[in-house]
């Protein structure tokens, strides 16, 4: 007889496993935290390939990880509040690409220039996992970029582990804005009170897997104001060097989309980046959510 169980292969050297034999929907669907948290702590990342699901399949998988935390505009312009991203009857998952099918609300167009973050950097609890389901991708291009955190930590050297491992990053709204700002300066200026209602905050720069007890870089210059008690520009010689270090070729992994494609990664530990694509001919069309940090 067959062996139907779940199996997982790595997907790079640094990050990210694919499972298969593993059914998201339809009559042999079940709860599939356990595989998925197992693979997560162990990977970071996991893909699922070849599922069928609908926005509120989708949403239903996703909640199985934990509750789902809803997206929310840094500084809304008018006419383009949270809302008008969240889906009818799932608040919780927004849209991204370039495809608006009926009665949805308008996609989120991803920015075409390599932009490595991590979801949420700025905020006091950044969600733990993003969630992304392809409904449509287009032939060419599009694709997603990861770099493992853990990984490229695991790959420095003693002294500099040694020299990071106890420093904070002060992160900052008014930092991300201006560098949003620089890619779009149609953005109006940041408001006081979307200052206020983002105090800057402080995060390790080495972060510890609650579970597995590894460690893994967060670090993203282009939001992070400056390392505790450093200056501005000390702030940037340790910084700079890390955020190359950690996405370099080593700790990558490229994820070439394909429809029906369900993919889930630890946004503590795993650092992302979009990818051009020809919006002219090719359409797009992602669900996405986020789970929060517990």
């Amino acid at each position: 007889m067959p062996n139907n169980e779940p199996a997982t292969r790595w997907l790079s050297a640094a990050l990210g496993a694919e499972i298969t034999g593993l059914s998201l929907s339809g009559p042999s669907a079940r709860n599939v935290s356990a595989e998925l948290f197992d693979a997560l702590n162990m990977h970071g990342l996991v893909l699922v390939r070849d599922q069928q699901l609908d926005l509120h399949g989708f949403a239903s998988v996703a909640r199985q990880l934990g509750p789902l935390q809803r997206f929310r505009l840094m500084q809304p312009r008018p006419g383009k509040q949270a809302e008008h991203y969240s889906c009818p009857g799932e608040p919780d998952v927004t849209l991204i690409g370039n495809v608006k099918p009926d009665g949805m609300p308008d996609p989120m167009a991803t920015s075409a220039e390599e932009d490595w973050h991590f979801d949420d950097a700025y905020k006091p609890r950044p969600n733990r996992y993003t969630v992304l389901y392809a409904v449509e991708t287009p032939k060419v291009g599009g694709d997603t970029v990861f770099a493992g955190m853990q990984a490229a930590y695991a790959a420095l050297d003693g002294d500099t582990k040694a020299r990071i491992d106890d420093l904070k990053g002060v992160y900052s709204v008014e930092r991300l804005y201006a560098f949003f700002r620089q890619t779009d300066p149609s953005r109006p200026p940041l408001r006081d009170e979307t200052i206020t209602a983002n105090p800057p905050v402080s995060h390790p720069v080495v972060r510890v897997h609650p579970h597995t007890a590894r460690k893994g870089l967060f670090v993203v210059p282009k939001v992070m104001s400056r390392i505790e008690g450093l200056s501005e520009k000390a702030s940037v010689r340790v910084a700079q060097p890390l955020f190359e270090h950690a996405v370099g070729p080593d700790f990558q992994y490229r994820h070439e989309w394909r429809d029906g494609d369900f993919l889930i990664w630890d946004n503590l530990f795993v650092m992302h980046t979009a990818t051009r694509f020809d919006a002219q001919r090719d359409r797009r069309l992602l669900y996405r959510t986020m789970v929060a940090d517990q």
